[in-house]
């Protein structure tokens, strides 16, 4: 391996991001709304969607997050501190 693969690999390595134990992969908890038109169903004697739409969803600093691999609970803000 020469230095300029080596400096490749370095730059795709993902960074590490639970503040407790490094992993580079963590969870964060948020939600989005769908909203359904439905009409009832004679035949099927049930509600059947029609059309459904998603909204938007995100988060922010104080959006709980968690990692996976140690257990560590926290905010997005947490993750984000000293970056």
């Amino acid at each position: 391996m020469n230095a300029a693969s080596a400096s490749r690999q370095d730059a795709q390595a993902p960074a590490p991001l639970c503040p407790a134990c490094g992993a580079p992969v963590v969870s964060i908890d948020t939600s989005v709304e769908v909203k359904y038109r439905v009409h009832y169903a004679i035949t099927a004697q049930d509600l059947e969607v029609i059309c459904e739409q998603v909204g938007d969803s995100g988060w922010d600093e104080e959006t709980t997050a968690e990692c996976d691999a140690c257990g560590w609970h926290g905010t997005v803000g947490d993750l984000l501190a000293g970056r």
